[in-house]
């Protein structure tokens, strides 16, 4: 059994991963205009044949057999080449012929519900009209906040130990966050003016050196709304172990 299309034993190229033909034991034939049908391609995925049987070499009804017709006149000299390609373009829904037991002169018939066509079918979505309420905002800063908190030595969303921080979130896109120890001293100020609603701080003081562990006040400025919050955040920091001296 194989699907590797390089080492297939009946590729006509060993080696050479791409489409070849191989003869199966049905045609495909497209009858949406009954009086006038015609042949179409066919693709399909090996995955369950050697190759040495007979007649139809590849195709195995006992196994698992992706099929995709591709909706284009028969040529049976035609290799579907991989996508992209304006042939795979044509392609249709994939079949799957599993412990099928079809025999000679067998029909079997697919109709599709809804089948979309190429070129005619087009498809047009509308989103809603982006707009602003003042009121929802001014609600919405109930819902301000900072996690983790308590941050207990790391955050999970950490990739590595340069990259300590908490996020507050549920922020306008203009807000001032002022971060205080419990002495009243200014730690840091985060500036914040995009249309994201999260701010990080990265836990270290105006100096970029990292602060101690304690209780920390964060006074969040929102002049748009002409409203404020007050968060308490905990830090405990993790043991700081110096890399450059």
């Amino acid at each position: 059994a194989t699907a590797d299309l390089a080492n297939h034993p009946l590729n006509p190229t060993p080696g050479t991963a791409a489409p070849f033909l191989v003869r199966v034991p049905f045609e495909v034939w497209n009858v949406d205009d009954p009086a006038n049908p015609y042949q179409v391609n066919l693709m399909y995925r090996d995955r369950a044949r050697v190759g040495t049987e007979n007649p139809f070499y590849a195709w195995n009804p006992s196994n698992r057999m992706y099929a995709i017709v591709v909706n284009s006149p028969y040529n049976e000299a035609q290799v579907i080449p991989s996508a992209p390609d304006p042939l795979n373009e044509l392609a249709t829904w994939v079949w799957v012929f599993y412990g099928s037991n079809y025999h000679a002169g067998d029909i079997v018939k697919v109709n599709y519900a809804n089948p979309i066509q190429l070129g005619k079918d087009t498809y047009t979505f509308t989103a809603p009209d982006f707009g602003y309420d003042a009121t929802k905002a001014a609600q919405d800063i109930k819902k301000v906040n900072v996690f983790p908190n308590p941050y207990y030595g790391v955050n999970p969303n950490e990739i590595n130990k340069y990259q300590r921080y908490v996020t507050f979130n549920h922020l306008p896109a203009k807000a001032t966050i002022r971060l205080f120890n419990m002495g009243g001293q200014l730690v840091s100020t985060i500036e914040k003016d995009d249309a994201s609603q999260f701010a990080r701080w990265n836990l270290s003081n105006e100096n970029g050196l990292p602060v101690a562990s304690g209780v920390y006040i964060a006074y969040i400025d929102m002049p748009d709304l002409g409203k404020t919050k007050i968060l308490k955040v905990a830090i405990i920091q993790e043991t700081q172990i110096l890399d450059r001296f």
